[in-house]
């Protein structure tokens, strides 16, 4: 059901802002999370999801925005109609987590 429904916003999102050119939007949230000043993945997961950094390239590149809008590393929808916006930070946790 969550890949149906990522492939849904996919397909509706591609031909309005993508038009000819190829955006690759839908991604393992491992992939998503990867990250390039630490050279490390932050999370095993391959669940899809929608990377933000290539959607948001393509909606700045459709708008003609001449800077670049901040966007969440991804986004994820659970089958109970929840969109989830994903950020992910990099850090060192200190102590144990319950």
């Amino acid at each position: 059901m969550k890949d149906k429904v990522l492939k849904e916003i996919h397909d509706y999102i591609v031909p309005i802002l993508f038009k000819n050119r190829e955006y690759d939007l839908i991604k393992t949230l491992k992939e998503s999370s990867y990250s390039e000043a630490n050279n490390q993945y932050m999370t095993e997961s391959n669940s899809l999801v929608i990377k933000c950094e290539n959607l948001r390239d393509a909606y700045c590149s459709y708008n003609k925005y001449s800077q670049q809008v901040k966007s969440v590393d991804a986004v994820y929808k659970f089958e109970n109609k929840k969109i989830y916006l994903i950020e992910f930070k990099s850090g060192a946790v200190k102590g144990k987590i319950y």
